[in-house]
């Protein structure tokens, strides 16, 4: 067996296709950083750039390493696609919510000014628009790298004829959401539970792909817990602060439960933030199978697997 190439498939194997994106995109920031240094050091164009890359590299390497659709990357969009993304922001929002209301009741944080008190009304309608689609952009390209690149091709290429596919999915998803923590430990007060909040939530997050092959969800959760956490509540986002949120706030708890200066996902309230998530998620799923499983399924990567064989 020739461990690079599938002959039969005339591509290079999974493996090797997520290595190359993985540096082709390095390499693209890289460069970014070299020949724009004021653009890049902002956390906006730093964003907005490591974003193209993550974006360009997938598509390079889903087109002619792959061999196949950008769009088959839970991008066939319509109107059961919005209709999840829709939930994913709904979803996140309560989660959030939960979280912010525990620490105000345990007088772990004291709400401070509130953005139009200090901006204007009309100041901050920019700022917040800026901040949604900054946060929606963020949602998308991590979630389609993430879910839809890296747990398409590392379920090909764990599932083999004759293994158990269930293992297969569990460990692709444990293989990106660990991916997804390790590489969010470079962010500011980062440590190692953080790290393993933030898999917690690849896990989150890679449910709904791998049940409808649709990214509509991940990415409405991703952006969604995003926003409400740092534009809406104030709070830090990934170690991350932002100007001009709707509130401000000071935090006293333990950062145990808290995440401190790290935000929710370092805390054990992320834990349980995510836990809510995965509720809502399962009601969802439920519902949706009791009403129509055939839509609900129709994109999903083990159903083809699991219909067409192996595609590696």
């Amino acid at each position: 067996m020739n461990i690079f190439y599938n002959h039969r498939e005339r591509r290079i194997r999974s493996g090797w296709r997520l290595t190359f994106q993985f540096i082709l995109m390095e390499e693209i920031v890289f460069l970014g950083y070299m020949i724009f240094p004021g653009f890049t050091s902002t956390i906006a164009g730093a964003t907005l750039f490591t974003g193209l890359a993550t974006i360009l590299s997938v598509w390079l390497c889903i087109r002619y390493l792959d061999k196949r659709s950008f769009f088959d990357l839970g991008l066939h969009l319509g109107g059961v696609w919005f209709l999840e993304f829709t939930l994913g922001l709904l979803a996140s929002a309560v989660a959030m919510l939960f979280i912010f209301i525990t620490e105000w009741s345990f007088g772990w944080l004291k709400v401070g000014e509130y953005a139009w008190s200090m901006t204007g009304n009309s100041y901050y309608i920019w700022y917040l628009a800026g901040y949604l689609v900054l946060m929606m952009f963020v949602g998308f390209y991590e979630e389609l790298m993430f879910r839809g690149y890296q747990l398409t091709n590392l379920l090909e290429g764990l599932t083999t004829e004759n293994n158990d596919k269930r293992g297969a999915v569990i460990g692709a998803i444990l293989i990106s959401s660990a991916l997804f923590g390790a590489a969010h430990l470079s962010n500011p007060h980062a440590t190692w539970l953080s790290a393993f909040n933030i898999m917690s939530a690849g896990v989150m997050l890679a449910i709904p792909f791998f049940v409808t092959g649709r990214l509509g969800l991940s990415i409405g959760l991703h952006a969604g817990w995003n926003f409400v956490e740092g534009s809406i509540l104030g709070l830090p986002v990934s170690g991350l602060t932002y100007e001009h949120t709707m509130i401000t706030i000071t935090q006293h708890g333990p950062a145990t439960w808290t995440g401190g200066a790290f935000g929710p996902e370092g805390g054990m309230l992320g834990i349980i933030g995510i836990a809510l998530i995965i509720i809502i998620e399962l009601m969802y799923f439920g519902i949706a199978m009791n009403t129509d499983k055939e839509r609900l399924m129709h994109e999903s990567p083990i159903r083809k697997i699991s219909t067409e064989g192996k595609t590696t």
